[in-house]
């Protein structure tokens, strides 16, 4: 509920605030006693100018219906369109405000979310951590085995670790190391916590590898 008053509100407000401002012109024209009606049909060129100019206001206020009615985003969440990365700051009735992580401000026009493809990275419940682990070729398959139990139990024993999909099984030999493939998730939805949970596990890795003598390949050739 919070998060669609967080987008209503806003476009209502520059909405009934523009409708306000419209009629109160149209009342003021008529009260200067201007023919309104002569005045546009007398136009021409500048209304064909006007209408393609409306033409684009009709997308914007589409797209703006698309957010609110399919909600694909609220403020505050990470989002990616197209090559824009950032985190969604304001809604207009017009455009969408993004601040990226160097910390500029992009303005996406709601047009354009009618036919964008909108990643929404906030809605994460899981954050994935891929990597291969490096051993040196002179350790025995037994510490390998050892090793990558280790690991599973930990996965398994970690209260923020989610349990029906994780993998830890050697499945290269580089030339330099033996590879343990470690594909597992952390049950959070936020950035920050991710790293931490992500540093903290991997030094328990290193902790788990000096506790059974297991050591980590570098690139090197015999």
């Amino acid at each position: 509920m919070q998060r669609a008053e967080d987008i209503l509100i806003p476009i209502a407000s520059k909405f009934g605030k523009f409708v306000i401002f419209a009629g109160c012109t149209v009342l003021f024209a008529a009260s200067l006693g201007i023919n309104l009606a002569g005045l546009l049909a007398g136009v021409g060129i500048g209304g064909l100018v006007l209408a393609l100019a409306a033409k684009y206001s009709v997308e914007s206020v589409l797209g703006s219906l698309t957010i609110v009615v399919d909600m694909p985003f609220g403020i505050g969440d990470w989002v990616r369109i197209g090559s824009i990365d950032g985190t969604v700051e304001e809604i207009n009735l017009r455009s969408t405000r993004i601040r990226t992580f160097d910390d500029s401000v992009i303005t996406v026009p709601n047009s354009t979310m009618i036919k964008a493809s909108v990643e929404n990275l906030g809605l994460r419940r899981y954050r994935r951590l891929k990597t291969q682990i490096a051993l040196t070729y002179d350790t025995s398959a037994d510490k390998i085995e050892e090793f990558c139990e280790g690991v599973r139990q930990m996965i398994a024993d970690h209260p923020k670790t989610r349990k029906d999909k994780y993998y830890v099984e050697m499945n290269e030999m580089n030339d330099s190391s033996l590879d343990v493939m470690l594909y597992m998730y952390f049950e959070t939805t936020l950035y920050a916590e991710e790293l931490a949970l992500r540093g903290a596990f991997l030094l328990d890795i290193k902790r788990l590898a000096e506790k059974i003598g297991v050591e980590f390949a570098f690139p090197s050739r015999t």
